[in-house]
């Protein structure tokens, strides 16, 4: 079932009460996991979520690093609960799981596929989440979860970045609060692939501005936040210095300053302990 199905399925019903709490549970639940507190987070979804072996396995795979071994307990989780499923016909009926339980497994599906570099799985599932209208995206039962997927998988896909560029230009004409606060780092990457390089420095200067708003927003003990506010600096930075290069026509009469580029980008990386793979994934995308 979509997300829009799931959260239907709940109305009028006399287990509503359950569900929100189960709900509640996994928002908090979900902060541990910003905070990086794994211990914490697993006593939560034990204690207050989790009916399913399913979801205890997956989490302990997950959060242990096995993003693989993970989705595919995901996987066998959903097919287990689809009544339409004939191999896995009368599971559901030996381990009831809450709506909230279940919505864990598609979106730990979700997190997995982008952890794995899987886009073209991230962006069918989180439209088939929304019933493949990308409208549904910008409501808030499905914003906090969905969108960023969307985006995400959509820029790492090039037969895609036309339409996610005309994507975000109708969403910024209504309601620009809609879309992320770096959103302007996806814009200036498909421009960069268009060529567009004049687009690119707008989108540069307008995610540098944003980033430094963000960056004097947050107290100086979120480190939680301010590290996850750092982690798309390098490739907007790396972005900035190609179209440095290329501005000038004085750098593309030799190959020197081209040299010289690559050589900073050889000595610099992502932190191997500290910056999320997401990170590396965008840097090395972002050079190829």
């Amino acid at each position: 079932r979509s997300a829009r199905g799931r959260l239907q399925s709940t109305a009028g019903d006399p287990a509503a009460q359950l569900d929100l709490d189960d709900a509640a549970w996994m928002q908090l639940a979900s902060l541990y996991r910003k905070l990086g507190d794994h211990d914490v987070l697993m006593g939560l979804y034990e204690k207050h979520v989790c009916r399913s072996t399913y979801t205890r396995r997956a989490l302990e795979a997950e959060l242990g690093g096995d993003v693989d071994r993970a989705l595919s307990i995901y996987e066998e989780a959903v097919r287990a609960h689809d009544p339409h499923d004939s191999q896995f016909a009368g599971e559901a009926q030996r381990d009831e799981v809450s709506e909230a339980e279940e919505t864990l497994w598609f979106n730990g599906r979700l997190e997995c596929f982008s952890r794995l570099g899987a886009w073209e799985e991230l962006r069918a599932n989180t439209l088939a989440e929304v019933e493949h209208d990308e409208e549904r995206l910008l409501e808030p039962p499905y914003t906090d979860t969905y969108l960023a997927h969307y985006l995400r998988a959509s820029l790492k896909l090039p037969q895609h970045h036309a339409h996610l560029s005309a994507f975000i230009e109708r969403v910024l004409k209504r309601d620009k609060h809609s879309l992320p606060w770096d959103r302007a780092a996806a814009q200036a990457y498909l421009a960069v692939c268009c060529e567009e390089y004049d687009r690119a420095r707008f989108y540069v200067s307008e995610y540098m501005g944003a980033f430094l708003e963000r960056w004097a927003a947050l107290h100086p003990l979120a480190e939680s936040a301010r590290s996850a506010a750092l982690q798309g600096l390098q490739w907007m930075v790396e972005v900035d210095e190609f179209l440095q290069l290329i501005g000038k026509e004085s750098n593309l009469a030799t190959t020197a300053p081209l040299h010289r580029l690559l050589s900073a980008w050889s000595r610099r990386y992502p932190s191997p302990s500290e910056s999320d793979i997401a990170v590396w994934d965008d840097v090395v995308a972002c050079r190829s």
